[in-house]
């Protein structure tokens, strides 16, 4: 049963007072070092971590946005930096604490007429004059360097890298190049005082499966870098998406355990919070309604295995003979559930 999922149940009374802020987080960057001692640090009077988006991006760092194709990543962002540019004081019904009302939004994949034709429908109505402080980057090469340039002379509460792997160099399964290319994106964050938002790809298929880090494309150490990563995966109708938590250094596991219920205007591209949320174990579709459903999966696997000593692949073509290949999670998933007590038992999937 879903659950009311609204921003507005965020208490006020957390919230540090605008000016203070401003003067607080003035004075941090500017006294911005490498090393602190435990006194100054103490000193700074810093009771919660500073949020953009609360309880989600923080107003600093380097943060995530992952999903399968065509599932509106980039129309989330955009409307985001849209919020951010306009001065809103929400998003999705969440608070945003803005100090610049400022964004910048680099595009690899769209040029600036694919942009131009998105952005007028998502902008509506609005007066031009209202986005002059939201600005797009389209030109591809020393992505890095030209971010900086800019951000030396506009000040930003909010940067989208529209797709990361574009301002990369390496071998994206590398966990060192990998960490190396967004240590060096986390630094134009700090050096700028703003968030930098990073937009990545699933793995093929990904949604066939429950939300999971695991499966973005790439090497592990991209999701352990971010400070936030969350999946936007479809709904079961065309008008919804799902917004889910992957990673959250600073929020609750009790705030991460739904995801948020979207339903997306087609004609304007705008997102809404329904109020609703899915549980991480729930489904996207009816006939895939037991897929996530763990205990019960656990409970069939157990029972085979128990009954003839079979490997996993055995026992995943009985369970697939039974219940349906597309509605029995994959073996890899079995094997996960079962680490631990195949680690004691010494227990090999031998064919």
């Amino acid at each position: 049963m879903s659950k009311v999922f609204i921003g507005d149940a965020v208490s006020k009374e957390n919230q540090i007072p605008k000016k203070v802020a401003e003067i607080r987080n003035s004075e941090i960057k500017s006294n911005r070092k490498s090393i602190y001692s435990a006194k100054e640090l103490l000193h700074l009077g810093i009771q919660e971590v500073p949020k953009l988006w609360n309880p989600f991006f923080p107003t600093t760092g380097v943060v995530g946005l992952t999903g399968s194709s065509d599932c509106g990543k980039s129309m989330f962002l955009r409307q985001m930096a849209i919020a951010i540019s306009l001065g809103e004081k929400y998003f999705l019904g969440f608070p945003l604490t803005i100090k610049y009302a400022s964004a910048l939004y680099v595009c690899t994949e769209d040029d600036f007429e694919g942009i131009a034709a998105l952005l007028s429908r998502q902008a509506g109505s609005l007066d031009p004059e209202r986005l002059a402080n939201l600005h797009f980057i389209f030109e591809s090469r020393d992505l890095l360097k030209q971010i900086d340039d800019f951000l030396s002379s506009t000040q930003v509460d909010f940067v989208v890298l529209d797709v990361w792997s574009d301002t990369f160099v390496g071998n994206p399964n590398n966990w060192v190049d990998v960490r190396q290319n967004l240590s060096v994106v986390k630094e134009l964050a700090c050096k700028h005082d703003c968030l930098i938002a990073i937009l990545h790809h699933t793995v093929k298929n990904s949604e066939k499966h429950a939300p999971d880090k695991a499966k973005l494309n790439g090497s592990q150490a991209i999701e352990a870098k971010l400070r936030c990563l969350l999946e936007l995966r479809n709904g079961e109708v065309d008008t919804e998406r799902i917004l889910y938590v992957l990673k959250a250094n600073y929020m609750s596991r009790q705030q991460k355990s739904d995801g948020l219920l979207l339903e997306l205007e087609p004609e304007s591209l705008q997102f809404s919070n329904s109020g609703r949320t899915v549980s991480k174990a729930g489904f996207i579709s009816e006939s895939n309604k037991r897929k996530y459903d763990i205990d019960f999966w656990v409970t069939q696997m157990k029972k085979v295995r128990e009954e003839g000593k079979l490997s996993y692949s055995k026992c995943l073509k009985l369970l697939s003979d039974e219940f349906g290949e597309t509605n029995v999670p994959s073996k890899s998933w079995f094997m996960e559930q079962f680490k631990e007590t195949d680690s004691q038992t010494e227990t090999k999937d031998i064919d």
